[in-house]
């Protein structure tokens, strides 16, 4: 993946959890606050290096079919 890639997948993301339902996000609050922040984390640390990692491409790959499950 490239970091354009990942960047936009970060903030595809982000933008999944902030657009979903209140009823939706208030049942599962803890898991989609937790996955956004760590989402935010990864971001910014991709827009400093200008880079994406194994690991953050890993995560952010099993961050977004966690999100989709729970919302599915």
């Amino acid at each position: 993946m490239t970091h354009p890639e990942a960047v936009k997948m970060a903030e595809d993301l982000i933008e999944m959890i902030e657009e979903l339902p209140e009823d939706t996000h208030v049942k599962r609050s803890d898991f989609f606050d937790d996955v956004k922040e760590k989402a935010q984390e990864v971001l910014r640390t991709m827009e400093r290096t200008g880079r994406v990692s194994g690991g953050q491409e890993n995560a952010l790959i099993n961050w977004t079919d966690g999100v989709k499950k729970w919302i599915h």
